[in-house]
């Protein structure tokens, strides 16, 4: 989590973060405590307040851009009925449809984004059946960003951008409650929170929220958004065929497009609301990322400086002597869905060292997230990185070889914070204002012959995804019947 003190010049004044915990109670769980997160924002806000007390009682509105998809529910206290269930939470694979593939086919006759395992109402029903008790208590199902507005605010509010992300029809620009119909959850339609634009202000600061922020009752706080729309705005990629990589523990893809290109007949990703009114986003988003290569590190070399793994890797060439990593450690839903993938190292043999499982599993990160940006529409467009792995050159520069594109990095701090910035201006009323010096960004452009290189080993990894399909549902049957 991130908070950030703005000027009326867009300058970050002072910026503060914290680390979160993510919860693992059982395979396939990813929770978080939604009090601690609320504690965890409370803390950081203080923490500003200390440190900028000259501009503290000048703050003229607030805006939050969160992560999307996943259920934070809450009952009619607005107390949490359970651990916020997180977008990469893959428990509803036991929770079977009877109607999955007529599903499907209504939310693509009907522009809304195919039903996927972190999907709230999927959740939802996977609550009801699991526990009737706390569905029962459920009264509101919010988002993330929606969560901790309602701890500021009182208010139960969403946004388009992250009600896009299930069960919207993204033409008529309002729920489709059938779909909870097809899930046999009629009746549910009043849990869900007001839709309204990013940057429509949806409520005030409380004062029971002043006394534990120290902010200034009253002021005014805007819907804000998921943060993929956040970052998108913050790169300024506004016009159709712009384009925006996210690397980071999840990785994605989102291309800008306007209404005349919305098509829902690839189910692959998802099609979501942008900042802006006009505009949508064609988001190609995985279960996993760099947390991944975080895993393999501490696994491997668990005491080795970063720098020196990658002084190390960058000495191996491409295709780490013919070893290939699936990173698939959350199932994955881009570029396709299955809750029961997960991840493999294939090909080693006794000549290899830590260094090429290491490689190894950057390649096949990076496989996997150029696979996401080839299903968009095509684009001359160079592509924006944002997000915490877009920090590394290694990475940034093997997208950039594996794609043959130019790859464009911001030196502006945070994206996602300059982007709801945007939106918190608009809201308010206040023009966006034109900075007159322009930061220079990074580029990274693709070595050809290493292009080649990566297109050959591409050849590899897509045999080895298909062998592996139906391994993965062999594995499932195997556990289920072992757990019955």
């Amino acid at each position: 989590m991130k908070a950030a003190l703005i000027d009326e010049q867009n300058n970050f004044i002072d910026l503060v973060s914290a680390d979160l915990q993510v919860l693992h109670p059982f395979d396939g769980a990813s929770e978080v405590d939604m009090e601690k997160i609320w504690d965890v924002l409370c803390s950081m806000l203080n923490q500003l307040a200390d440190r900028n007390p000259l501009y503290w009682n000048e703050v003229a509105g607030i805006g939050i851009t969160g992560q999307g998809d996943g259920a934070w529910l809450v009952d009619s206290k607005g107390d949490p009925v359970c651990n916020a269930i997180l977008w990469n939470d893959t428990r509803t694979k036991s929770t079977v449809i009877d109607q999955k593939d007529d599903l499907d086919q209504y939310c693509q006759d009907n522009s809304i984004t195919p039903v996927f395992h972190g999907a709230n109402y999927y959740i939802l029903k996977w609550v009801e059946e699991n526990n009737p008790e706390q569905y029962n208590r459920i009264s509101k199902v919010l988002h993330c960003k929606d969560w901790l507005n309602f701890k500021l605010t009182g208010s139960f509010a969403t946004d388009y951008s992250d009600t896009s992300t299930a069960m919207l029809n993204s033409l008529s620009m309002s729920y489709d409650f059938k779909v909870l119909e097809f899930l046999g959850l009629k009746g549910a339609e009043d849990l869900f929170a007001p839709i309204h634009y990013s940057d429509e202000i949806t409520g005030k600061v409380s004062s029971s929220a002043a006394a534990q922020t120290r902010l200034k009752a009253g002021i005014p706080v805007v819907t804000g958004s998921i943060d993929i729309a956040g970052v998108a705005a913050g790169a300024d990629a506004n016009e159709p065929g712009d384009t925006v990589m996210v690397i980071g523990t999840t990785c994605c893809v989102t291309m800008v497009l306007q209404r005349s290109q919305l098509d829902y007949c690839d189910r692959r990703g998802s099609i979501l609301c942008h900042q802006s009114r006009d505009r949508y986003l064609r988001l190609i988003a995985m279960s996993n990322g760099t947390a991944c290569l975080d895993w393999v590190r501490q696994t491997f070399l668990p005491s080795m400086q970063l720098s020196e793994i990658e002084k190390s890797i960058r000495s191996i060439e491409i295709g780490s002597k013919g070893v290939l990593f699936q990173p698939y450690l959350y199932g994955e839903r881009a570029p396709f869905r299955n809750a029961h993938a997960c991840g493999s190292f294939l090909g080693i043999t006794a000549h290899h060292t830590p260094f090429h499982l290491i490689r190894a599993s950057y390649e096949g990160l990076v496989f996997a997230l150029s696979q996401c940006y080839l299903v968009l529409p095509k684009s001359d467009a160079p592509i924006h990185l944002a997000g915490g792995g877009a920090t590394n050159n290694t990475i940034c520069q093997m997208v950039s070889d594996y794609l043959g594109k130019e790859l464009i990095r911001s030196h502006t701090a945070e994206l996602g914070l300059k982007g709801i910035t945007k939106t918190i201006r608009k809201g308010l009323g206040i023009s966006e204002f034109e900075q007159i010096q322009q930061v220079k960004d990074d580029r990274f452009f693709p070595n050809q012959n290493n292009h080649k290189l990566y297109e050959e080993l591409s050849i590899l990894y897509s045999s080895a995804f298909h062998a592996m399909e139906p391994w993965w549902e062999a594995r499932n049957s195997y556990i289920e019947l072992k757990n019955q």
